[in-house]
């Protein structure tokens, strides 16, 4: 089986689990409660990012081009170091910061427990990442298929179980355990490859190693801070605004958007990076991201027309009669992550040549821009704000990378 199917279907088993995970809460859930959900949701998507240091891309396209074991091992160590340091001060980070988060994005001090146990699974989520990021450059896909299929099936397993003992309360704790679900099933597949690791702790470790492996990161991280940190702000000021049902109905469709979104970045972070990282000139790497670019495109329209006129269904399934309004914004969803697609596809090919400076400048304009122009266009849009923004965002950021993208062409002389 080609690898990119089994990367596709494991990308397809993750996206699975968040969408049946999703349907519980929401069922279990006021339109309202669903909103502030997704704040705790915004929150575990931005430490999971945090907890390896964001290292999964760099390491992934550093372990691809290694030449021999020892090369590997190198990188290997530096991943570690990085990974453990990295993962302590954001536990660090939570506990200390448990209660203003609490207070600051569910207006309640008796979530403090919750940003503490957040804190701990962060070690399980680290060591997810570092395996993931090995499987992805030893094209190992039929475990990172593996690790998906087992965590999907038992983190949904948990969030329903505390959902049904334990009320709203016990199911938010439970989406925690979800989100380090594939760290319990790596470091239980990998025992003996955890142990030889561990055992490289003591090996030196060059500081030049440790930087270029940041700057990857930095791409990660900058785009992890602006994106979602954003995001939070951004359904702060709408649920302030103009209610926490609006929220909801907004994230109904935001949700359903990161069911392909996460195919497409999957895809491309685990197989087209490393792929298009072994080209040794600019001009060579766009040859085969343009192939790349077209069928990802054609692939987006044909999904996306089908979401389009099967939205109500596809609403109805996921959520409840009470969602019924999240099928209006899909439209809008639809046009912004086409330009999404473009946007991330150009970042990932300048990625994979080795310039960092443009992508992860991407990054952090992605979630400024889209909270800036949340902000602006509340009053004359009123609940359509956000989608706008997201659509006028990535439709500015697609053509400014397109720009920088043919003038790099232009000065290795290819038209």
């Amino acid at each position: 089986m080609h690898p990119s199917i089994l990367l596709m279907a494991a990308t397809i088993i993750r996206a699975l689990n968040g969408l049946i995970v999703v349907k519980i809460m929401a069922t279990h859930s006021s339109v309202g409660d669903f909103g502030k959900i997704s704040q705790i949701m915004g929150v575990i998507a931005m430490c999971s990012l945090f907890a390896a240091g964001g290292i999964g891309s760099g390491l992934s396209r550093n372990l691809a081009a290694a030449r021999g074991i020892e090369e590997r091992h190198r990188w290997l160590t530096v991943a570690l170091r990085v990974s453990v340091i990295s993962t302590l001060c954001i536990a660090v980070a939570l506990i200390l910061c448990s209660l203003p988060l609490s207070l600051v994005l569910l207006d309640d001090s008796a979530f403090i427990w919750l940003f503490i146990f957040l804190a701990i699974s962060q070690a399980l989520v680290g060591a997810s990442t570092v395996a993931q990021a090995v499987a992805v450059a030893d094209r190992a896909y039929s475990f990172i298929l593996k690790v998906a299929s087992l965590s999907a099936i038992l983190g949904a397993l948990c969030v329903l179980v505390g959902i049904s003992f334990a009320g709203l309360l016990g199911g938010v704790y439970a989406l925690l355990i979800n989100s380090a679900m594939s760290g319990i099933v790596s470091l239980l597949l990998k025992k003996a490859s955890v142990r030889r690791l561990i055992a490289q702790w003591r090996a030196p470790v060059a500081k030049s190693d440790a930087i270029n492996l940041l700057k990857y990161a930095a791409v990660t991280l900058t785009g992890a801070a602006s994106l979602i940190i954003s995001q939070l702000a951004g359904r702060n000021a709408v649920g302030a605004t103009l209610g926490w049902e609006v929220v909801g109905l907004w994230q109904a469709a935001v949700k359903i958007s990161d069911v392909y979104m996460q195919l497409i970045s999957t895809v491309l972070m685990g197989f087209v990076l490393p792929k298009l990282s072994a080209s040794v000139k600019y001009r060579e790497m766009h040859l085969e991201l343009m192939k790349i670019l077209r069928v990802s495109i054609f692939l987006f329209i044909f999904l996306a027309s089908v979401l389009y006129f099967a939205r109500s269904i596809v609403v109805g399934i996921l959520f409840d009669s009470n969602f019924s309004g999240a099928s209006h914004l899909i439209g809008l969803q639809l046009i912004g992550d086409f330009f999404r697609v473009i946007a991330v596809t150009l970042s990932v090919g300048m990625l994979a040549t080795g310039a960092t400076r443009l992508p992860i400048m991407f990054e952090g304009a992605q979630g400024v821009l889209t909270f800036l122009l949340t902000i602006g266009l509340i009053n004359t849009f009123a609940n359509l704000a956000p989608l706008v923004a997201y659509a006028v965002c990535y439709m500015l950021l697609a053509c400014i990378l397109s720009f920088f993208h043919y003038q790099r062409l232009s000065k290795e002389g290819v038209k």
